[in-house]
């Protein structure tokens, strides 16, 4: 590793009267993994979105090479060779992998895509990173972690020389996160600069060189991973030390059965049978893929299944999401963006959603005293960082 490669320097980030970051800085040497450790809502989002170009700083500096550099969009961060591995992968499924590597880069033979030499490009490129699939077969037929290993190979055909991976391993399984450390090494030992954010802490001393924590949007401490060890690292993010990490818990469920599946079937689940009793809370453990969601899609009603859902003795006739919701079983989705929000609402419209009955006043109307009671007391006992329930989600 040589000398700082990137600096960012005093970066602040307002959003209205809420500050994202707070005087955050980090530097990043050539050929180094750095995790970047924190809190959901510490901020490490929102400093790579304006390393990436999305977002522009308030105030601060970023410095490439020891030269200040303005990022002002996503194409010109690609130009000084910055590029982002989101979680939220962004691809063409109906289209090849080489289509989605060189989207909008094509090669071309006169005024027809070179569809040979797309191939041969995107082969020389595999061979790199000794990663081999079809360049032919469509994305939708991918796994999760393949449709990542597309995302790097892009990165990389994009010359990137600081690359952003955010939770990679999130969907993984453990062979397919062997097989993704070994390209990252790769990557590496040719020199490539690598932001790694995860909530792993295995991950992190499994392949970091050094780990800079966030807090509350400010700067909490760094270090070399070799001379960190799990308990300092917590304590940087949360700002005090655990006691346990698995506390001890009495038993506080009962014998009653409050929900009963039998036989819940549909293309996913296979003849599927549970009971959950009061109180208590049962864990469904699988690979990605295995059919745990899609089962309590089932339960709720938004996919279509045979078999019983019983509640307190009573089987549900019409399983449907309004029906389940207003029986009192609510799914939280996997997919909170696309399944579980209203993005173009306000925060208070998104959380008085499904609970619009109970909010409206006697004749019909809504009751704008209860709603606002509503959205406030979520806002303060969830911690939602917003500048008013007004803002868009």
């Amino acid at each position: 590793m040589e000398r700082e490669y990137l600096e960012m320097r005093g970066i602040v980030k307002n959003y209205g009267g809420i500050k994202a970051l707070d005087d955050v800085s980090l530097t990043l040497r050539k050929g180094e993994l750095l995790c970047l450790l924190g809190e959901n809502g510490a901020g490490k989002s929102t400093l790579m979105k304006i390393l990436s170009g999305v977002e522009h700083p308030t105030a601060g500096e970023i410095y490439l090479k020891g030269e200040k550099v303005e990022l002002k969009d996503p194409k010109v961060a690609h130009a000084y060779g910055i590029s982002t591995v989101y979680q939220e992968l962004v691809q063409l499924p109906d289209m090849s992998i080489a289509e989605n590597i060189f989207a909008g880069r094509y090669p071309m033979k006169g005024i027809f895509v070179d569809f040979a030499r797309l191939k041969q490009m995107t082969l020389e490129l595999m061979d790199k990173l000794n990663i081999h699939f079809d360049p032919d077969l469509r994305i939708r037929s991918l796994s999760i972690a393949q449709r990542q290993l597309v995302e790097i190979i892009k990165a990389v055909s994009q010359g990137a020389e600081i690359l952003i991976l955010d939770e990679p391993t999130s969907s993984l399984t453990a062979e397919e996160t062997a097989i993704l450390f070994r390209i990252i090494d790769d990557l590496k030992k040719q020199g490539v600069s690598i932001i790694y954010i995860s909530h792993r802490l295995e991950d992190v001393f499994a392949i970091g060189d050094r780990a800079v924590i966030l807090k509350d949007g400010k700067n909490s401490g760094e270090g070399m991973v070799r001379d960190l060890d799990r308990d300092t690292i917590i304590r940087m993010m949360v700002g005090h030390a655990l006691e346990q990490q698995f506390p001890k818990r009495e038993r506080c469920f009962t014998q009653e059965v409050v929900l009963k599946a039998e036989h819940i079937r549909n293309e996913r689940a296979k003849d599927c049978s549970f009971e959950l009793h009061r109180g208590e809370i049962l864990g469904f453990g699988g690979l990605v893929g295995a059919g745990r969601s899609e089962l309590m899609r089932a339960i709720v009603g938004v996919d279509s299944s045979e078999g019983n859902v019983i509640l307190e003795g009573e089987t549900i006739r019409n399983t449907s999401p309004t029906e389940t919701i207003r029986k009192g079983i609510i799914m939280v989705p996997e997919n909170r963006k696309d399944d579980g929000l209203v993005l173009g609402l306000s925060i208070g419209k998104n959380i008085e959603l499904s609970s619009l009955k109970e909010l409206a006043s006697s004749i019909g109307f809504m009751d704008t005293d209860k709603e606002n009671a509503k959205i406030d007391e979520y806002v303060n006992s969830l911690s939602i960082k917003t500048w008013g329930s007004k803002q868009i989600v």
